[in-house]
C-alpha cells in the first residue's frame, strides 16, 4: 500500500511539472506572444532606443509606452552601455582594482566575484580577448549575431543557405 501511494505521489508529481511546460510551448501562453516577439516591431523599437525617438515608436507599444517611460528606457540604456564599456576597458587595461569596483558597485554579490580574483585576473583577461577574436573570426566567416552557432551545425533553421 505504501509503495502504491509513493508511485501515485510521483506520477501526479510528474503530470504537474509536465503540465505547465505543455502549456507554455502550446502557444496558448501569452507571454510567447503579442508586439514584444514580433520581430519587427522588436526591431522597430530598438531603432528607436538607438536613435532616442519616440516617434519611431512601434504603434503596437506606444499605446503602452509612454514618451517619459521610453526616456527612462533610453537612459537606462545608455547607462548599462556606459557600465559596459568601463568594465570592457578595465578588463582590456589589466585593472582588477577598477574592474573589481565596477562589478561591485552594479551588484556587490555577483558570483564571478567569488571567480575572478587578483590571483587570477590576467587568465580572465585572456578570456576576454579570446572572446573578442572569436567574434571577429564570426563576423569574417557571416556567424556573427544570436544563434550564430546553430546557423552552423542546424540545416535548414539558420534562414540561410542549406535549408532543407
Amino acid at each position: 500500500m505504501k509503495k502504491k501511494i509513493i508511485a501515485v505521489g510521483i506520477t501526479a508529481a510528474f503530470l504537474l511539472g509536465l503540465a505547465p511546460s505543455t502549456y507554455a510551448f502550446s502557444g496558448n501562453s501569452e507571454r510567447g506572444s503579442g508586439p514584444r516577439h514580433n520581430p519587427e516591431v522588436r526591431e522597430a523599437m530598438q531603432e528607436a532606443i538607438k536613435n532616442n525617438d519616440y516617434n519611431l515608436v512601434p504603434e503596437e507599444l506606444a499605446e503602452k509606452i509612454t514618451e517619459e517611460k521610453f526616456n527612462e528606457i533610453v537612459a537606462k540604456k545608455a547607462e548599462r552601455e556606459a557600465h559596459r564599456e568601463a568594465v570592457q576597458a578595465a578588463i582590456e587595461a589589466g585593472d582588477y582594482a577598477a574592474w573589481k569596483a565596477l562589478v561591485e558597485a552594479k551588484n556587490p554579490e555577483a558570483p564571478i566575484l567569488e571567480k575572478i580574483t587578483e590571483e587570477n585576473f590576467d587568465t580572465f583577461q585572456q578570456l576576454h580577448v579570446l572572446k573578442q577574436q572569436v567574434k571577429a573570426l564570426e563576423k569574417e566567416l557571416g556567424l556573427e549575431g544570436k544563434g550564430r552557432h546553430r546557423a552552423f551545425w542546424k540545416k535548414g533553421r539558420s534562414g540561410g543557405e542549406g535549408e532543407s
